[in-house]
């Protein structure tokens, strides 16, 4: 695999991740849209790969697409990344396909939210902070 093909990004709403290379295995995870992939190894229609938390699995090709050419770490965001997280919203394109977008999916920046609720990236550690904090009294 070329070093322009080691990265994707999810293209769908919901992309099921599995054990193995084919269907009829067991689901183990799912990636939202958005979502930074490294591609470890391709198995005809198949690409296994490792997500933004680390987890490994295998997606049929129909789920990603080629990532944008900007050198950063699985799961990070970049000048040219969706600015946007979905807390539960539908949206709609420049053609007016709509899509309902599962909490933590990163929206397309030409995406237009029609009805739910979206944060901005930057908001979100803000908003959902992932360290507990002990509060005493």
């Amino acid at each position: 695999m070329s070093s322009d093909e080691q990265r994707a990004v999810v293209r769908t709403a919901l992309a099921p991740m599995f054990a193995e290379p084919r269907v009829a295995s067991a689901q183990i995870s799912q990636l939202v849209a958005g979502r930074r992939l490294d591609l470890l190894e391709r198995r005809d229609d198949w690409y296994r790969v490792r997500g933004p938390d680390e987890y490994e699995g295998w997606l049929h090709r129909g789920y990603i697409t080629a990532a944008p050419a900007v050198d950063t770490a699985p799961g990070s965001l970049d000048r040219a990344s969706p600015n946007r997280v979905s807390l539960g919203c539908v949206t709609a394109d420049s053609a007016g396909a709509r899509r309902a977008m599962p909490l933590g999916a990163l929206l397309a920046p030409e995406e237009r939210v029609n009805s739910g609720q979206v944060i901005d990236v930057e908001r979100q550690a803000i908003a959902f902070p992932t360290e507990a904090v002990a509060i005493t009294h």
